[in-house]
C-alpha cells in the first residue's frame, strides 16, 4: 500500500468525523425545535484495493478508508403509529369530557339559579297546595312557581341546543384544518421525492415537517399510512384515500335536510360520507379516535326529545276487556322494543347532547303531564264497543245528537266510533276559581295544540264504568248545553 493511500484513508476518517460533528451540532441547534428528530451518522467502508491473490485463490485486499453511508433519523415507526393512535384517542375523549362539563354547567347554573332548585321549589309548593287547595294564596304561589319551573326548563333546553349548534360550527373549522394538513403533506411528499431522487442524501428536515403534520393530523382523525420506496407517504383516512403522493383529497360539510346539521363528506374522491356515526363508538373498532369524530359523536345528528326513548311494553297492556292475554302480540312488541333499544344506543344514547336532551325532555314531560293529569283527569271511553244512554237511561245513537265544534260547525259524534278516546273526567275534575267554574284548563299549556277538543252537545250522554256505575261524559254549562272534552 502506498503512502498516498494511507493518507487518503486518514483523510476519509477525518471527513467522516467532521460529518459526525456537523450532525451533532445540527442536533444541538435543534434541541428545542418542535417536531425535530435527532439524527445519526451511519458509517461504512469506503472501498477496498486488491493487493494480490493467494495460492489458495483467496483475495488479499486493503481498505481505503471510511465514508458516511447516510444520515438517518433516530425514529421508531412502531412507536409513531402507537403514539398517533393514542393521541387521537385522547383527543376524542377530551372532546367528550369537554362536552360533559359544558352540559353540567348548563344544568348547574341557569341565569343564576340551578335547575334542581326550581324543580325542588315546584315540589315544595305542590305539598303546600295539597294541604289547603282552596287557599287563593297557595294557588297563586303554585302558578308562579310552575311558570318559573317551565321557564327554567326552556332555558336549559335552549342552551343545550345552542351548544349543539356551536359544536356543529366547530366541525367546519376542523374540516378546514384537516384539508390544510393534507395539502401540506402532499407538498412535502413532492419535496422529499425530489431531494432524495439522487440517492445521495435523506431529506430529514422535510421528513420532520411531515411527521409533525402527521402527528397533528392524528389529533383530528384516525388514519393509516405507508411510505413508498421513493420516500412519499400514502394516507388513508377512515379507510378512504386522503393523500396520494403529491395529491391530496378534501373533506367538506353538507347540511342534512332534516336537521340542518353538518355531515362530513368527501368532495373529490367519490367516497361519500367520511364518518359513519350510526353505530356506538368502540375502542375495538377504533371508532373512538380523533377530535372531529369526538365532536360528531358529542353533537349527535338531531335535536332529541322524549319520544326517542323506547318504552318497554308491559304484559298487562296485552290483556283485552275479557281478560284474555295475547302472548304472541306481547312477544312481537318485545322484539320491536329490543330493536328500538339497539337503535337508540347506537344513535341518541351514543351522543352526550342528544342523550341529555331526550332524558331531560322525558323528565319535564313526565312532570308536566302528571300535573296536568291531576288538574285535568281523564277517563278512557271505547266509543266502538260502549253503549250510551240519555238522562232517562234510554239507549241513544251518537249520530242523532246535536253537536257543534268550537267554531260552531256541526259535528257528527258517530265519527268517534273507531276506537278508544281519552275524555276529561268531568265528575272528578277540579273547577276554576272564576265565575263560570271553568274545567279542563291545564296548568301547562302546549304552544301549538290545545289539550282538548271541545264538542258542544244539546244533551248529556252517559256510559257505564267497569263496576257498572253510570257516569256522565259531558260537562253541564251555565246555558244548559253540555261540553264533551276529547283529548
Amino acid at each position: 500500500m502506498s503512502l498516498f493511500t494511507s493518507f487518503n484513508s486518514g483523510v476519509s476518517g477525518l471527513h467522516a468525523a467532521q460529518s459526525g460533528l456537523n450532525t451533532t451540532s445540527h442536533n444541538l441547534a435543534n434541541v428545542k425545535t418542535k417536531g425535530y428528530t435527532r439524527q445519526q451518522n451511519i458509517q461504512t467502508d469506503y472501498t477496498y484495493q486488491k493487493i494480490k491473490v493467494a495460492v489458495d485463490g483467496t483475495t488479499i485486499s486493503t481498505g481505503l478508508g471510511v465514508t458516511v453511508a447516510s444520515i438517518r433519523q433516530i425514529r421508531d415507526t412502531f412507536l409513531d403509529r402507537e403514539y398517533r393512535t393514542e393521541v387521537g384517542r385522547q383527543s376524542f375523549y377530551e372532546k367528550l369530557a369537554e362536552t360533559e362539563s359544558e352540559v353540567e354547567d348548563i344544568f348547574g347554573e341557569t341565569e343564576g339559579v340551578e335547575f334542581q332548585s326550581n324543580m325542588q321549589a315546584l315540589w315544595d309548593v305542590l305539598q303546600t297546595l295539597s294541604t289547603n287547595p282552596e287557599e287563593i294564596t297557595n294557588r297563586q304561589l303554585f302558578i308562579s312557581t310552575a311558570e318559573a319551573f317551565l321557564e327554567s326548563a326552556k332555558n336549559v333546553y335552549t342552551q343545550l341546543q345552542m351548544y349543539q349548534v356551536s359544536l356543529n360550527t366547530e366541525i367546519q373549522g376542523q374540516v378546514d384544518d384537516i384539508n390544510e394538513i393534507g395539502e401540506k403533506i402532499a407538498y412535502l411528499n413532492k419535496k422529499i421525492v425530489e431531494s432524495e431522487a439522487s440517492g445521495l442524501e435523506n431529506a430529514n428536515d422535510y421528513r420532520d415537517m411531515r411527521n409533525q403534520l402527521m402527528d397533528e393530523l392524528a389529533t383530528y382523525t384516525n388514519f393509516t399510512y405507508a411510505e413508498n420506496i421513493n420516500g412519499d407517504v400514502q394516507i388513508y383516512m377512515e379507510n378512504a384515500l386522503f393523500v396520494d403522493g403529491a395529491l391530496s383529497y378534501h373533506l367538506g360539510c353538507e347540511q342534512m335536510d332534516e336537521t340542518g346539521m353538518y355531515n362530513v363528506i368527501w368532495l373529490d374522491n367519490g367516497y361519500g360520507s367520511a364518518y359513519d356515526i350510526d353505530e356506538a363508538y368502540s375502542t375495538a373498532k377504533k371508532t373512538d379516535i380523533g377530535s372531529l369524530r369526538g365532536i360528531l359523536t358529542a353533537r349527535g345528528d338531531k335535536v332529541a326529545s322524549y319520544i326517542d326513548i323506547p318504552v318497554e311494553p308491559k304484559p298487562e297492556d296485552f290483556v283485552d276487556e275479557h281478560g284474555n292475554y295475547d302472548e304472541t302480540a306481547y312477544k312481537v312488541a318485545v322484539n320491536t322494543y329490543n330493536e328500538d333499544v339497539k337503535l337508540y344506543n347506537n344513535t341518541t344514547a351514543n351522543s352526550i347532547i342528544t342523550q341529555v336532551q331526550a332524558q331531560f325532555d322525558q323528565l319535564v314531560h313526565g312532570i308536566v303531564t302528571t300535573i296536568n293529569d291531576a288538574f285535568c283527569p281523564n277517563i278512557e271511553v271505547d266509543f266502538k264497543n260502549s253503549t250510551f244512554t240519555d238522562a232517562d237511561g234510554n239507549t241513544i245513537a251518537l249520530g242523532g245528537i246535536t253537536a257543534t265544534d268550537i267554531k260552531g260547525n256541526a259535528y257528527d259524534l258517530s265519527s268517534l266510533s273507531d276506537g278508544i278516546y281519552k275524555i276529561l273526567d268531568v265528575e272528578h275534575c277540579p273547577v276554576g276559581a272564576d265565575d263560570d267554574a271553568t274545567v279542563g284548563t291545564e296548568v301547562f299549556k302546549r304552544s301549538q295544540i290545545d289539550r282538548y277538543q271541545v264538542i258542544t252537545l244539546d244533551q248529556q250522554i252517559y256510559t257505564t264504568d267497569a263496576e257498572g256505575n253510570q257516569i256522565g261524559l259531558a260537562y253541564e254549562n251555565s246555558d244548559g248545553t253540555y261540553s264533551l272534552y276529547l283529548q
